[in-house]
């Protein structure tokens, strides 16, 4: 009412209302007037308030109401549309303001307010009565009253007319009672309907009524509407257009009953008493295509025990659910009754329709025909006898016997088995100094050459070699294999005698290399030479001072003391024979597709298939080997776990590493290179000459762990005191010392005297801490056990003197 007061001030003030009403986010909503130059009227929105629930915080019962969804969509939105032009059953009241168009042989424009009391002044007429009465009648009235000043208005023949429409739409209250989500009474606009306001309040709970929604206007039930009709038909002839202080009441639901099963929309549904299971049906969008239709099952709650009934088809239009029935639908058997299936080598296996006197060479040709591996002299039918216990029934269809021609059944299923499938796949393998080794499909009359030819040719270290050729025995038991040799010319050719060798099934042909043939091995060296790099092993022996001689020497600035040797480890964890046999079968598939001559051939295509399907096999294979595998490291891991528990807190765990450092003495090298301290190298080794060192490390067990410089006459003990002494755990008869060069060099006890290493630049003093913590000094403690000493030693001595 603030809200019409202020708005008719400003009217009398300015001669102009420009209004534009909103309804806030929050319950209940609110109607806020504001001025506008452009709009007179803007749509409103309802029912965005925070409060509605998204479905995944709706509850079990929420999510299967029917109805209750629509009102809880966050993305719904049924506001009314106010820029629409003014229904003609519009009743105006209290607050409206009318746009009155005269135009024809008069012109002229009256912008009328109706009061509180329902009236509407006329400039130069006078006031008339019209609350409550609709637009349409409005208008009547205003024709006669503006007729008076019109003459051509209300004339036989008039020249004068009228349009009248509202220029502004009133706010008005709706009171939502009963089992609504948020009753309350609500500021709405004028052309609310039933719907708008229910949708604002959030809709009936799940104990509401959807069927029976009532109006109530002046304590009078002014209209009643079933929300079924809109939701499921789309009909909106029940709709009501609200009034001012119309109260809408939504009593509890009575007769709630659940479908379930195969139905389009499972879900709760509200049924009024007249109506039928068909009903039901239909608000349910149906059976499913998957729906047994002839029979449903009802679980109905009786006065004492439940009860279960069936409903038939034909009594769909004359049974009525009860309050608390659930139906479920079945769905159909999944079990076929006229179907026949073949499989195996035929051009399209699967499931075929049985007609009357099919017989197996009825379904082999509907399946398109014999592949050509099908072994017909024994062919396979599975059929399933009526207590479902299974027949084999085998016979022969290559010849042109009708007798063997049988006669098929529902669920009869034909296998036809390739030749393939009753030995073992035959291949042939390549290994050694060829350019693309593993294992190659095998075909008649393959020849060795055939075979390098498809393997890539010959590598270079092939030179000069010869071939083997493994091929099984199957004739001398005391023989494992047949070897086969085939020489190869200087040009890589096999010489023509050897050529036409035809290999046979399983045949593994290795190529080996030349004599003495050796990949390049290199070495590097770093730091302080002349030219350091990367340099390659020229002979068996190659030593460290080679490697010197062959970098230039050292510079003036290397340090040689502090010389290193890394040499490289390999961690190596040796595969499966599934592993290998799967990467090799994977480089074959790979070269089956990439041939480009052979690969759209049926042969090849065949090959393929059978090629993925025993990658497939072996995968599951990897698989169950890995799993047993991870079984035994988590053992191991539990044992390695129970007893690093018992160990000591500090006990080292040896891990492996990608390098080694090796202690070398390369002042003795340059000595006498060659010696025993002149190491061979290896490939991949890396000598390192730093520059010269001037520091000292003192590390562990120390109570300032530090670098210090270099003093040529300081010893052990002088850099453990500059690094603060050894702290409490330190364990002191372990310490040892890390020279530049890779050596360890411990502290040496003999009796009561301790040897120290000798301390040289770059060196790293390391002291280990003790297993457990020292235990304080206890002066009690040390007295007793000196007392217990002398009292055993007096007791012996008493002893010794008397025997």
């Amino acid at each position: 009412m603030k809200a019409i007061l202020t708005m008719v001030v400003f009217l009398v003030c300015n001669h102009t209302l420009l209004a534009q009403n909103t309804v806030t986010d929050t319950l209940p909503a609110k109607i806020n007037n504001s001025n506008s130059s452009n709009k007179i009227r803007n749509e409103i929105s309802l029912g965005k308030e925070t409060s509605r629930k998204n479905d995944s915080l709706k509850t079990e019962v929420e999510r299967k109401l029917f109805g209750y969804a629509i009102f809880h969509n966050t993305t719904t939105n049924f506001a009314p549309n106010l820029n629409m032009a003014t229904p003609k059953n519009y009743i105006v009241g209290p607050g409206d303001i009318l746009s009155v168009q005269v135009y024809g042989i008069a012109q002229n424009t009256y912008k009328l307010i109706v009061n509180n009391e329902g009236n509407i002044n006329i400039q130069d007429i006078g006031v008339a009565q019209i609350s409550g009465l609709t637009i349409e009648a409005v208008k009547s009235l205003l024709v006669k009253k503006l007729g008076l000043r019109y003459s051509g208005m209300n004339s036989s023949n008039p020249n004068t007319f009228i349009e009248v429409s509202l220029d502004n739409i009133r706010s008005i209250k709706v009171n939502m009672v009963g089992e609504v989500f948020t009753p309350g009474t609500y500021t709405l606009p004028s052309y609310v309907n039933i719907f708008n306001a229910l949708f604002a309040a959030g809709g009936p709970t799940v104990k509401g009524t959807f069927r029976y929604v009532q109006v109530y206007r002046a304590n009078k039930l002014a209209g009643e509407i079933d929300l079924y009709e809109y939701i499921a038909s789309g009909k909106a002839t029940q709709n009501i257009r609200l009034q001012d202080n119309d109260v809408i009441l939504v009593r509890p639901s009575s007769n709630q009953v659940e479908i379930v099963g195969e139905i389009r929309i499972p879900g709760l549904f509200e049924m009024k008493t007249n109506e039928s299971f068909q009903d039901l049906l239909n608000f349910a969008g149906g059976f499913s295509g998957n729906a047994y239709k002839q029979l449903v099952r009802v679980n109905r709650k009786g006065p004492v025990d439940k009860q279960i009934f069936d409903l038939i088809s034909s009594q769909f239009q004359r049974t009525a659910p009860q309050d608390g029935d659930l139906i479920t639908v079945d769905p159909i058997s999944d079990r076929f009754s006229n179907r026949v299936q073949v499989t195996g080598s035929v051009l399209r296996p699967g499931g075929f329709e049985l007609s009357k006197g099919m017989t197996a060479r009825d379904l082999i040709q509907k399946a398109g025909g014999l592949k050509g591996d099908a072994f017909l002299s024994k062919v396979f039918l599975y059929r399933t006898r009526p207590d479902f216990t299974q027949e084999i029934i085998t016979f022969d269809l290559s010849k042109k016997n009708e007798n063997d021609n049988i006669l098929l059944e529902k669920e009869d299923v034909l296998s036809i088995p390739s030749l393939y499938d009753l030995k073992e796949e035959y291949y042939v393998q390549v290994s050694g100094e060829v350019n693309n080794s593993g294992i190659f499909p095998y075909s008649d009359s393959l020849t060795v050459e055939d075979l390098i030819i498809k393997a890539g040719g010959f590598k270079y270290s092939a030179s000069g070699s010869y071939i083997e050729i493994v091929r099984r025995n199957n004739s001398d038991p005391g023989k494992v294999a047949d070897i086969i040799n085939v020489n190869i010319s200087k040009d890589l050719s096999i010489k023509d005698g050897d050529k036409k060798i035809v290999l046979l099934p399983f045949d593994h042909v290795f190529v080996r290399n030349t004599p003495g043939f050796q990949l390049p091995k290199l070495v590097s060296i770093q730091g302080e030479v002349q030219y350091g790099g990367t340099f390659a092993i020229d002979k068996k022996e190659m030593k460290i001072s080679d490697l010197l001689s062959r970098a230039g020497g050292l510079t003036r600035y290397a340090y040689i003391k502090g010389a290193t040797l890394l040499r490289r480890t390999k961690k190596y964890s040796s595969p499966s024979v599934s592993e290998m046999q799967n990467d090799e079968l994977v480089k074959l598939l790979n070269r089956l597709k990439s041939d480009q001559i052979m690969a759209n051939t049926e042969s090849n295509k065949e090959y393929i298939k059978r090629i993925q399907d025993q990658i497939n096999q072996n995968t599951v294979s990897i698989s169950k080997e890995a799993e047993i595998k991870n079984k035994e490291t988590l053992k191991k891991d539990i044992v390695k776990e129970n007893a690093a528990n018992i160990q000591a807190a500090n006990t080292k765990v040896i891990e492996e590493k990608e390098e080694d450092l090796v202690a070398i003495d390369l002042e003795a090298i340059l000595k006498q290179p060659g010696g025993a301290e002149d190491l061979v190298l290896k490939n991949g080794d890396i000598l390192n000459i730093p520059e010269k060192l001037e520091t000292v490390s003192v590390k562990g067990g120390v109570l300032y762990p530090v670098s210090v410089r270099y003093e040529p006459h300081s010893n052990f003990k002088d850099y453990i005191n500059s690094a603060g002494g050894y702290d409490t755990k330190a364990f002191r008869n372990k310490a040892y010392v890390l020279q530049a060069n890779g050596k360890i060099q411990r502290v040496k006890t003999v009796l009561f005297f301790k040897s120290y290493p000798k301390i040289e630049p770059g060196a790293e003093i390391i002291v280990p801490a003790a297993l457990t913590d020292k235990p304080p000094f206890n002066y009690g403690n040390t007295v007793g056990l000196i007392t217990s000493f002398i009292t055993a030693t007096l007791t012996l001595i008493f002893l010794f003197k008397n025997l």
